[in-house]
């Protein structure tokens, strides 16, 4: 079962660039609320990118400010009836596709 509050918890998300020849840049980062996340389904949506947070950034002002965004596909599955039926629309889909694909 999911927790009674979900209120306090969030799942933080921190995108990075990484690079072939040395230095990954920072993108930015954003939470999604787990109340957010309800009745085990799908959410898709676009968060806001912004600058580190609990760092002693010289420009407060540039910590705050919006990076961009990003969207996001998120599902919390807590219960394993819903993880069955979960893994059981993946595989009928990949079978759909395969299917697809050998009759042309």
């Amino acid at each position: 079962a999911a927790p009674d509050s979900t209120r306090k918890y969030s799942l933080s998300v921190r995108l990075r660039s990484y690079g072939f020849l040395g230095k990954h840049g920072y993108l930015g980062q954003t939470e999604i609320q787990l109340r957010s996340l309800r009745n085990q389904k799908e959410l898709v949506g676009w968060y806001p990118l912004m600058g580190r947070t609990g760092r002693n950034d010289l420009n407060k002002a540039e910590t705050d400010r919006a990076r961009g965004s990003v969207r996001l596909r998120a599902q919390w599955i807590y219960s394993i009836p819903a993880l069955l039926e979960y893994y059981l629309l993946l595989s009928e889909l990949r079978l759909n596709e395969l299917q697809k694909s050998k009759n042309g």
